[in-house]
């Protein structure tokens, strides 16, 4: 589960720090607020990940870092307008990543 942690700062550095103007469901010409929401659910999910990793027994720990994988997932498909063009596939990569080890987990 240590990959999560460096698929999150990747996912984080290559998508959301270099976003593009645009319009839609999220404000992507407020790029410190897109930072600052992406940082919080990415410490969410890390702090979930590293609860569960010290019990995988715990499902109420499981629960907490599927809900949190799932929050971060459902704000990074959000912003995914924000991307440059360039960048997209990466991206969307990084949510596919993000998305398979949602399902891995057997909460």
């Amino acid at each position: 589960m240590n990959n999560l942690k460096f698929l999150l700062f990747s996912f984080l550095l290559t998508g959301l720090f270099i976003l593009a103007s645009c319009g839609g469901g999220v404000d992507c010409d407020d790029t410190a607020g897109l930072q600052s929401e992406t940082s919080r659910l990415l410490n969410a999910a890390i702090t979930a990940e590293n609860t569960y990793s010290a019990d995988t027994t715990d499902t109420a720990a499981c629960n907490d870092y599927s809900d949190a994988l799932k929050e971060l997932i459902d704000y990074t498909k959000d912003a995914e307008e924000c991307v440059p063009a360039d960048e997209l596939e990466e991206y969307q990569d990084n949510i596919k990543s993000l998305e398979g080890t949602l399902d891995d987990l057997e909460c």
